[in-house]
């Protein structure tokens, strides 16, 4: 298929999707706005310096296997307080209204766009919104299973949090197979997030993926957030063979301040390409970045991290870590820190660190009568457990059952 036929495929299969979803015209050419976005920018590339490919093995020039044509992904709720969260669910983009979408334009067009994710804002067939009320005050989290039974699915999640108010939400990821199943269902499962964190308010959103083995996962997830507000993101990776995860917080007004931290654990063959961004546009912004992980056998994980100062962010502060372990010959890892600085007046520092687990600490462990399995296993729930100890238990125990399943139920393979 040539370039040409497979960009007409393409505008083809975003006019059955729209045709099938029966968006509105105003929908349709937003949509239409994504693919042209996407068609003008270079082919994606996962190659990072020398040395250091992530590969896919998907096509994103050929919208085989990427558009979804039929079905969608299920999500259910629950703990949600519907007198203080107002949730609205549709196939298509026509449910927000084009107010509500106007929202979110300047997060979609903010830097570090890709074209995977313009794909998922053009093709997505299942749409969310999530509306928290002002000066709202959530105890309990927002809990949200996204299930795919199905492929390719791609889902869209719109999140508005009210000036003052006080919210989380937990989203879990699951496939018609288990993370560390060989079969099941394969193919492509795309997500996008975008938050609109409203004056002084505090918005933590915390993602669980869990998916089969077979499924390639390209998410990305965006905020926009104001003055004296903060946005707090966790990763908790464990599933898919392939996942690419991009979280970015645009910290827009004085005083706005975001929390990134990532965990993943890989065995077999998975592959993590995890990239975290904060940027700085207005003066004592804040931003703490940190991605934490274990591979073991032969999977990959790259961490990339961007801190990015204004010139009006005066007043600002970054920290950006990155540390992995390697628990076999056979794994890999690799840190990319950045930072760009371009105020005089701010603090930054970053720092990585990729190495094994600590022989004498080990070694302590089997004199005091503690078996080398159970204390590789000490290890690893001690290296993910400051993250984890800042999550409610809805999402830490998911992440510890689903830890023992995979990377320490390795160990007897």
């Amino acid at each position: 298929m040539s370039k040409k036929e497979k960009e007409g495929s393409f505008e083809a299969g975003l006019q059955a999707l729209c045709t099938r979803l029966g968006e509105p015209k105003w929908a349709c050419a937003e949509r239409m706005d994504f693919l042209k976005a996407m068609k003008s920018l270079p082919p994606v590339s996962f190659k990072y310096g020398s040395g250091v490919s992530f590969d896919s093995g998907i096509d994103f020039e050929n919208p085989k296997g990427l558009i979804p044509t039929a079905g969608s992904v299920r999500v259910t709720h629950s703990n949600a307080d519907l007198a203080l969260v107002e949730m609205i669910q549709g196939p298509g983009l026509g449910i927000l209204g084009e107010e509500v979408l106007a929202l979110f334009r300047d997060t979609s067009d903010s830097p570090a766009r890709s074209r995977s994710a313009l794909l998922n804002s053009a093709f997505t067939n299942n749409v969310l919104l999530i509306k928290v009320k002002e000066s709202a005050r959530i105890d309990k989290p927002v809990i949200l299973d996204l299930h795919a039974g199905s492929l390719p699915q791609i889902a869209s999640v719109f999140i508005l949090a009210g000036a003052n108010s006080s919210s989380s939400v937990i989203f879990r990821l699951s496939s018609s197979s288990s993370p560390d199943a060989d079969e099941g269902i394969k193919g492509y499962f795309g997500l996008s997030i975008k938050a609109l964190a409203g004056k002084g308010s505090d918005l933590k959103l915390i993602n669980l993926q869990n998916l089969g083995q077979g499924i390639v996962f390209f998410d990305e997830r965006k905020a926009d957030v104001m003055k004296d507000a903060r946005v707090d993101w966790f990763e908790l990776s464990l599933g898919s063979g392939y996942a690419n995860n991009s979280i970015i917080s645009n910290l827009k007004e004085e005083n706005a301040s975001t929390v990134i931290k990532t965990l993943f654990a890989g065995s077999r063959n998975q592959m993590f390409d995890v990239c975290t961004a904060a940027y700085h546009e207005a003066a004592r912004t804040r931003s703490d970045l940190l991605s934490r992980g274990v591979v073991n056998d032969e999977a990959k994980a790259l961490s990339r991290g961007m801190i990015s100062i204004g010139d009006a962010a005066f007043g600002s502060e970054g920290y950006e870590r990155q540390d992995a372990l390697l628990l076999c010959d056979r794994s890999e890892a690799d840190a990319i820190p950045n930072l760009e600085i371009r105020n005089h007046d701010v603090k930054c520092s970053h720092g990585s660190t990729v190495g094994q687990l600590d022989s004498e600490k080990i070694f302590y462990l089997l004199s005091r009568g503690i078996n080398f399995e159970d204390a590789k296993r000490l290890m690893i729930k001690g290296f993910f457990a400051p993250t984890l100890e800042l999550l409610p238990d809805e999402a830490k125990s998911g992440f510890e059952k689903s830890l023992d399943a995979t990377i320490i139920g390795g160990f007897s393979r």
